[in-house]
């Protein structure tokens, strides 16, 4: 078993005994991952980020915490978050403020049906305002999920459809409007259909383009405070991360 495969295994071992030991779930996302880019997922339930996880080339995801981990491809990691509500519950918005402040991920993704985002968005754009109180300086993009299902439906080239475009155009606009009125900013709007692939890669490109992992020395220190603080060793126990070649491996390779 290699060092990367021990650490797993050990930090999987950790999770499992406190899965809601928020360092634990980190460290074990961590190791499982690599420490690339992280980028943080959000939105109400069914809003089609899963969809767009595997479109954007995430495998199976897994699941620490709060999160539900994939590697994306080489530097980015994406991690999707419980959704906003549930029944038209709020409680766990609280929850996902507090993993934002903690994981403190390179980006944020905002998606929303495109179908309902000039109906009752005002309670997502306030969900997502809390989060992005809590990390005002991270870039966030939205997306306007599932835009096949706009009118007109049924047609044999939806993509090539002058009435479809102007419709799929027409709710990314009205959604950055109604995050302008509600004093919020967005990086870009993209419009896609994961299902299809449609639109995805100009959202993976700005994604690849814009985030970066975090330096290998700046990487060293945070994991080896999470290890720590995870209860896996103590100021006078050597860590992983205490050998730079082993460090650019865990940030380089996934198990």
């Amino acid at each position: 078993m290699n060092d990367r495969a021990r650490w797993s295994a050990l930090a999987d071992e950790a999770s499992a005994r406190a899965p809601e030991d928020s360092d634990r779930a980190l460290l074990a996302a961590t190791l499982r991952w690599g420490r690339g880019a992280r980028v943080a997922l959000l939105g109400r339930a069914r809003s089609g980020r899963t969809t767009l996880v595997r479109a954007l080339g995430g495998g199976a995801p897994r699941r620490y915490g709060d999160a539900a981990w994939s590697r994306l491809g080489a530097g980015l990691v994406a991690a999707k978050l419980p959704g906003f509500r549930a029944a038209g519950a709020t409680g766990l918005v609280p929850r996902v403020v507090a993993w934002v402040r903690h994981a403190a991920p390179e980006g944020l993704v905002f998606c929303v049906p495109a179908s309902e985002v000039d109906a009752g968005i005002d309670d997502d754009l306030d969900d997502l305002a809390r989060v992005l109180d809590a990390a005002p300086r991270t870039p966030c993009w939205a997306v306007a999920t599932r835009v096949g299902e706009l009118a007109p439906p049924d047609i044999d080239a939806p993509f090539e459809d002058v009435h479809k475009l102007g419709a799929i155009a027409h709710s990314g606009e009205l959604l950055a409007a109604h995050a302008a009125r509600k004093g919020l900013g967005f990086v870009g709007v993209y419009p896609v259909e994961a299902a299809s692939g449609w639109g995805v890669d100009a959202l993976g490109e700005a994604l690849w383009s814009r985030l970066r992992e975090p330096p290998v020395a700046a990487a060293s220190v945070e994991l080896r405070a999470l290890w720590r603080r995870a209860g896996l060793g103590d100021a006078e126990t050597p860590t992983p991360w205490d050998d730079p070649a082993r460090m650019k491996r865990l940030a380089a390779v996934a198990v």
